[in-house]
């Protein structure tokens, strides 16, 4: 992986791992201080090395997707803050129900075509009654992926819908939903930071006013150029992931 701190071994408990010609299950264990962020890993062997795949590194809570949650009446009830790993099926949707209190400010990500996948997702909020609350479909600074911040009435249950804005589906067509209280942040700002230096960088975004200024060391070697971050809310749950570049001269604004 482009983790030089992570820990890979063969994932234990598997009969005949490692020994098969079309399968290998490994297990990959990360330090607490490994920012949230996307990711990518490769497979070597002595007989070449694979393409690249991406996942997001997350510290918000997982759960999967149950695979009967298709409609308001059938929705999975998940705990807040939470993660959901899923895949969109065609002409079809994936529904999430959220038990809120009064006032509870929440903010939605859908991570898709950022790790690779095939869906162009659309989400949005209801209330018990299926009103239409929030609505997200491609986003300034992530493209094709989802995301909103929005602050509840009153206390209650609330659903979340994801779904293809085409209505297609596969099991390529998968997504990491994040659900928390968190920052919608695209960039620092500046874009970059001198190596070996501790520059005053602040975030950019959509719901980037309530953070204070970034304080980050940027270290003399970083790995890619690009130094990984994640930036939080004092009292929030769930963090949001920004790159750094990493640039060997000096940085002027």
């Amino acid at each position: 992986t482009n983790l030089p701190s992570a820990k890979v071994e063969l994932a234990p408990g598997i009969e005949g791992n490692g020994t098969k010609a079309d399968q290998v299950a490994y297990r990959c264990t990360l330090p607490a201080e490994v920012p949230v962020g996307i990711y990518a890993f490769r497979l070597a062997t002595a007989k070449g090395v694979s393409n690249a795949r991406l996942l997001m590194i997350d510290d918000l809570p997982a759960v999967a997707d149950n695979g009967n949650n298709k409609t308001q009446a059938t929705a999975q009830a998940i705990s807040f803050p939470a993660a959901v790993d899923g895949a969109a099926e065609a002409e079809s949707y994936d529904f999430y129900k959220l038990t809120l209190p009064s006032g509870q400010k929440i903010s939605v990500e859908v991570v898709a075509r950022r790790l690779g996948s095939a869906l162009d997702p659309a989400i949005r909020l209801l209330d018990a009654a299926g009103r239409e609350l929030a609505y997200s479909d491609d986003e300034p600074g992530i493209g094709a992926d989802s995301r909103f911040v929005y602050q509840v009435a009153g206390a209650g249950d609330y659903f979340l819908e994801v779904r293809d804005i085409r209505y297609q589906g596969s099991p390529n067509h998968r997504y990491h939903l994040r659900i928390g209280n968190f920052p919608l942040v695209n960039t620092p700002f500046p874009l970059a930071g001198q190596k070996g230096t501790s520059p005053k960088l602040t975030a950019a975004g959509p719901s980037s006013e309530e953070l204070p200024p970034l304080n980050v060391a940027v270290p003399a070697d970083v790995a890619s150029g690009r130094l990984p971050m994640a930036v939080k809310f004092a009292q929030g749950q769930g963090s949001a992931a920004l790159s750094l570049i990493a640039s060997g001269g000096p940085e002027q604004v």
